[in-house]
């Protein structure tokens, strides 16, 4: 068997102890790590933007579906619908620049209900057509 005399045997523990510490430091270390790279992950993967159609540097947000639903159904209905409908969207409509980061609050098969959460328009919500988000 092996005897350790009282000098090795401190030594040994004390060996053990740090090698503990040092372990557990280490853990700690990748721990915050993992979380800050998952935080950022997450963050980056929940950023929409809105995109305005080719030639506009605006998107129009709706009040609500219903509002939308109106005026793309006026423009269906000929030419003086869609004058109709142009003079209702300005007056129904708010316009926001176009790659504004927004949040998506719900949606459906035609669009999402929108909160625009940064720029001059935060905190304006409403609803905008699913070719208007990235």
């Amino acid at each position: 068997m092996l005897r350790l005399n009282g000098g090795a045997c401190r030594m040994l523990r004390m060996y053990l102890i740090l090698s503990r510490r040092k372990f557990a430091v280490r853990r700690l270390r990748f721990a915050i790590t993992a979380s800050m790279i998952g935080a950022m992950l997450f963050l980056a993967g929940c950023q929409h933007r809105l995109v305005a159609a080719p030639g506009d540097n605006t998107v129009a947000i709706y009040p609500d579906r219903q509002s939308y639903d109106n005026i793309v159904n006026l423009k269906k209905s000929g030419p003086l619908g869609e004058l109709a409908s142009g003079v209702g969207k300005g007056f129904a409509t708010k316009t926001v620049d176009d790659k504004t980061p927004v949040k998506i609050l719900s949606g459906d098969e035609e669009g999402y209900t929108i909160e625009v959460t940064d720029g001059p328009n935060a905190g304006t919500s409403g609803y905008v057509p699913k070719n208007s988000v990235n």
